[in-house]
């Protein structure tokens, strides 16, 4: 995960295959709470956001396990 030096893009990428995503979930200066994703696992691209009006101030990685059916859970 890295937030770029501006504090306005996210990315998260998940390079491994395996049944586990990577989630990040961050807060900004305008008090907004988001969630960014890369739930495809070792396939080329990763999640990515930007703010444009507000700046990222905290983040946190959260780790989540695939489910058979497809649906997701956090660890």
């Amino acid at each position: 995960m890295t937030v770029s030096a501006d504090r306005r893009h996210i990315t998260v990428c998940d390079k491994d295959a395996d049944i586990l995503y990577a989630e990040a979930e961050y807060a900004t200066s305008m008090l907004g709470i988001h969630k960014v994703a890369d739930s495809n696992g070792a396939a080329p691209g990763c999640g990515q956001d930007a703010t444009y009006i507000s700046l990222i101030d905290v983040f946190k990685l959260c780790p989540g396990i695939r489910s058979v059916k497809g649906s997701v859970g956090h660890l």
